[in-house]
């Protein structure tokens, strides 16, 4: 980490403590709780230096760039974002557009096109995950667009709407609050 940073950030002062501290102790016993103390005294250096500097690091050498993430579409592969806005956001707002005009056949068109893309999205978190993503693309959202597609089918609009909602809230919203601060940082670091 050394290597990765112009200059250390914490006080050497608290540091040069800690080492009397210790040297100290070695020879009374007595003296071990000023130890722990300079230890925490370092801990709120190093404490702040993470707080103000791990963000970054993480953006920068550890998140992928969503731009080099690929979804298929009906064009085939392409980056996350530009498959987001051309076809998920397509789906998800057609569903919504066409629910508020009564129209259940483009509401059922706009919802194959948002389920495709939703799983094509949830099969391309393995680009960055390496566990199985239990939030945003899990059983219950999975469950959510089902009931969805059910309403839809069934002529009640209405409740598929509030699904939908819900779907908005569950899934895109929270994933985005996760998301989409550490992409414009790291894009902001270009």
């Amino acid at each position: 980490m050394m290597r990765l940073t112009d200059s250390w950030f914490f006080i050497t002062k608290a540091v040069q403590d800690l080492g009397t501290a210790l040297e100290e102790a070695k020879s009374d016993p007595g003296k071990i709780p000023a130890v722990f103390a300079a230890i925490g005294e370092v801990g709120e250096t190093c404490s702040k230096c993470h707080k103000d500097n791990t963000p970054a690091v993480w953006n920068r050498y550890i998140w992928k760039d969503f731009n080099s993430v690929m979804i298929n579409t009906p064009e085939g592969p392409l980056p996350w974002a530009e498959a987001k806005m051309k076809y998920m956001a397509a789906g998800f707002d057609g569903i919504g557009v066409n629910i508020k005009q009564g129209n259940q056949a483009g509401a059922a068109q706009s919802l194959g096109l948002f389920k495709t893309m939703f799983n094509n999205m949830r099969d391309s978190c393995s680009s960055c995950h390496s566990s199985e993503r239990r939030y945003y693309v899990s059983g219950d959202i999975q469950a959510m667009i089902s009931d969805m597609e059910a309403n839809i089918t069934n002529g009640d609009l209405t409740e598929a709407g509030e699904i939908r909602q819900g779907i908005g809230i569950e899934s895109c919203y929270k994933c985005h609050v996760l998301h989409i601060p550490a992409q414009y940082a790291k894009v902001s670091q270009k």
